[in-house]
């Protein structure tokens, strides 16, 4: 391997976690995550001749992680999992050309940290069984079906319940941050 090539493979390497942030907060999923960023990588490495030296690296590999993710949400348009045009937009909108989320930066912004407290507060306020209805469906990423075999329970039932918990921590998350400020 040329010299060029290695510098190249530790700045790809050094840009993994940057990569995989800024991937998993559009997709919302470990084994999305994982393909997304593993198609990034390659394409990469395929178009590294085109990286200026010195310039920002993280910049340009997240732009190319975007197109990447285009593809993942074109190929899987009719999956749940894929959050929708507007969600993805405003949180593509909340990121910096780096892959850093603007809201975050270096330090926590206020909103942003009490509405993650809101949510673990509301998360606590939901029963054992309805947590664990969400860490197989969000954390897991099982499908409906599985989770209603798991629970021996039907698939819309399954459905309807997630809808009433989203519903519930969306109101509950609300309320929470408006007590707040």
């Amino acid at each position: 391997m040329s010299a060029e090539q290695t510098e190249f493979a530790r700045l790809l390497t050094a840009a993994q976690p940057v990569l995989y942030a800024y991937i998993h907060t559009l997709t919302f999923n470990y084994d999305s995550s994982i393909e997304v960023l593993q198609q990034t990588n390659l394409t990469i490495w395929e178009h590294r001749q085109q990286f200026t030296p010195n310039t920002n690296f993280n910049a340009w590999a997240v732009k190319i992680a975007y197109f990447q993710v285009l593809t993942w949400r074109k190929k899987n348009k009719r999956n749940r999992l894929v959050p929708g045009d507007h969600l993805f937009e405003l949180l593509v909108s909340k990121q910096s050309p780096d892959g850093l989320p603007t809201e975050l930066g270096h330090k926590q912004d206020d909103l942003e940290s009490s509405r993650l407290d809101a949510l673990k507060a509301c998360f606590e306020k939901l029963s054992t069984h309805h947590q664990e209805c969400l860490n197989h469906r969000y954390k897991e990423g099982m499908s409906l079906k599985t989770i209603a075999q798991k629970l021996n329970k039907s698939e819309n039932s399954i459905s309807q319940l997630l809808v009433r918990i989203k519903a519930f921590l969306a109101e509950c998350i609300s309320k929470n941050i408006n007590k707040t400020n």
